[in-house]
This record gives structure tokens, sequence and C-alpha cells, in this order.
């Protein structure tokens, strides 16, 4: 009998969909056999790397996870799901912590690369969950915000919390789980490339970023962008499954500008992304602490703005290049430096500065964000309605 989806989420943690890797391997299965039938081990570009450097195939838990191959519980592959997706198991790499050393650069990748020859060689992780792990995020209670062309918002646990409305991937910090939920909109860029000409030419002759100065005009309007409301969905809602959702503007008026627009999606964003991180607070996971990381950690402005919206502290970092930071903490774990990731975290990441929610904002936020919730889910029919025309 057919697995169902119920089953499998209770089996991985996660919810079904086409981007875990274990259905890409399904596909080369039935669409190109011959790629199939000769492969050896499939690999993550990690994985692939590491058996570049060192000559041994492993895998690690945090890319294992995202395969749907994964038994969330035993920590093994499953066999259940390798059938049901007609995978062989054969073809999947041993799994092993990411923090362990998997051997050492050989001589040949040592006069490829540079590296000395014998160098050790841990496992790692994926990049997200690296990128995690280099904003300090180690221990039961904190929390990352990610800002960038894809933006999301996670939390540590200690096992998945089984929600197919979120996604789950095993950290590359042993015995922890990464629960996030995830916004696909590019929506900043896409505003600055197709509305704001004028604002990248002044943005040259100033010697500054579009993005810096949009975010600077977006400061000189109050929190609420004076009543317009920006719906992020250019591709869609993930978290909740509202596939139809589209981008919307509500609330325009003469007195509504490039800095209003600006400042309306930069609140969009994160109001959808308060979505995620209730979700996962409602089932009992407390937050200390927020990090944020990304290109809108470079922006002071969104840094409060999600302070106040989150109703959380924030804090950035000194090192913005969290994946490489994660991918180092691993190795100093591996090298017998640190006793763990956590010790490794607390010792290496630095943080800049705290953001703490400013009252009277947040209470404001509240009530736009009250808003925004019944402007998504009025507006599905229509959604759904103008998803039909287009079909056809």
């Amino acid at each position: 009998p057919e697995l169902q989806e119920r089953d499998a989420l209770h089996l991985t943690g996660n919810p079904v969909v086409p981007a875990w890797t274990g259905f890409k391997m399904s596909w080369l299965k039935e669409y190109q056999a011959d790629v199939y039938s000769k492969t050896d081990k499939f690999l993550s570009c990690n994985g692939f790397i590491n058996f570049m450097l060192t000559g041994e195939v492993y895998t690690d838990p945090s890319e294992a996870s995202g395969t749907f191959l994964f038994d969330a519980r035993s920590k093994r592959w499953s066999t259940e799901l390798c059938g049901e997706l007609g995978v062989d198991a054969g073809k999947l790499p041993d799994i092993i912590s990411s923090e362990q050393v998997i051997g050492n650069v050989t001589e040949q990748a040592a006069q490829v690369t540079g590296l000395a020859n014998g160098t050790p060689v841990v496992a790692g992780g994926g990049d997200m969950m690296c990128l995690i792990l280099g904003a300090g995020i180690a221990t039961p209670g904190m929390a990352c915000d990610i800002g960038g062309t894809a933006c999301d918002v996670s939390v540590f646990t200690p096992e998945p919390l089984y929600d197919d409305r979120l996604m789950h991937l095993h950290h590359v910090v042993p015995g922890g789980w990464i629960s996030f939920g995830i916004l696909d909109s590019g929506a900043f860029k896409w505003f600055r490339d197709e509305f704001c000409v004028a604002e990248k030419a002044e943005a040259v002759k100033r010697g500054i970023s579009a993005y810096d100065l949009l975010t600077e005009m977006a400061d000189a309007v109050p929190a609420g962008a004076e009543g317009l409301v920006f719906l992020p969905y250019l591709l869609g809602e993930r978290t909740l499954g509202t596939s139809a959702s589209r981008a919307v503007f509500f609330g325009y008026t003469p007195r509504h500008t490039i800095a209003h627009s600006t400042r309306a999606i930069m609140e969009g964003i994160v109001f959808d992304l308060r979505q995620s991180f209730e979700i996962i607070t409602e089932k009992g996971i407390e937050v200390d602490v927020i990090r944020t990381v990304g290109g809108s950690a470079n922006s002071p402005l969104w840094n409060q703005m999600k302070a106040d919206i989150y109703r959380q502290s924030m804090q950035t970092l000194t090192n913005f290049e969290g994946g490489v930071m994660g991918a180092a903490i691993l190795a100093a774990t591996g090298a017998g430096i640190y006793k763990d990731a956590a010790a490794a975290a607390e010792s290496m990441v630095r943080i800049e500065k705290t953001y703490r929610p400013d009252p009277a904002s947040a209470a404001l936020y509240d009530r736009y964000y009250s808003m925004f919730k019944e402007l998504h889910d009025g507006m599905q029919p229509y959604f759904i309605k103008l998803s039909e025309i287009m079909e056809g």
C-alpha cells in the first residue's frame, strides 16, 4: 500500500514536497535509468567535495534529512521510504556526525588544492545548517532569521515538530533539529528592479547601493507605512500551503510614495515570517533570542522592525559569512580544539548589537499583523479564481 502523507510526515518530520533530493533520485531512476544504474552513490555537494578531498564516501545528518529518505527517529536511512520512492538504499552513503573526521586530504587532492597532505577533513553539513550554526544557534531556545532573496525563520528544537506547515532538517549539532518556515519571494529585489529606476540612478551618483538608498527612504516613513500593507507572495505562500496566493499592495492613496512602498515590502516579509515563528512557539518552544543573518542584517531599520514585529530581541553578528563560520566551528570541534559545537560557537561567534522591541511600535505592528493575516485569508477565493483564469 502507498505510504500516506501523514505517515511520511511522522517518519521524516517533513511534508511531501518535490524539492527533497530523494524525489530527484526517483525521477532519475524513471526517466534517466542509464544514469541511475551507473551511479554508485548519491552525494550532496559537500559530500562530493569531501570525497574528492579524501576518497571517503559519507554524508551527514543535515544533508540526509533533506532527502525524504531519512528516518527522523532512528537517524538512519528508512527502508520503508526507500521502497516507497524506489531508491536503492545501497546507493546512499553512510551517515556520519557533522563534526566527525571522515579522513585526510590525499596527496592528489593536496597537489590540486594547495592544502597540506594529510590534513584532517570533517564531514561538515549543508549550507543552511552551517549558516545557522555560524550564527551561534547551537542550543535550545535560540532562533535565527535569515534575510535574502529567500527568507526564513528557524528555531533549534530537540526533535522535529511534525507539523506539515514547517520544514525540518537535522542540525549539524548532534541531538538538534532546525524547524523553520520559509518565504520564497525576492520582493525587495523585484521592486527595486521594476519600479526604482530613478532611485537606482541616484544611488550610483551617491556611491551607495540601491538597497541602502531605499531603506534610508523607508526609514523616514512611520511604522505601518501610513496604512499601506504588502502581501509578499510573488511566488505563492509555502508555510500555510496557499500556493495560489499572490503579491498585493493594500491601501494605496495619493500620499504613498516609493518610500512607503519600500517600507510596506519590508514589513510584509516579516509579517509572513512571524506566522511561521508563531507556529513554532505555539507548540511550547520557548525562544530567548533571535540572531539575524543574511543581507537584511546589514539594515538597522530592518533589524529594529524585526524586533518590533516578532516582539523578540534581535542580535546581529560581527561576522556575516555565517556558512563559513559554521564550517569552521565544525572543523575546530572535529580537531579537538573544543569539546563540542556549542562550546565552539560560544567562543567563536561575536555579537555586534542587540535590538530590543519598542513597545509602541510593537503594539502598532500587532494591529497591522492582524490585518495582514485577515487579508491573506480573505483573498484566497480571489487568488484561486485568478489562478483558474490564468490556467484557462
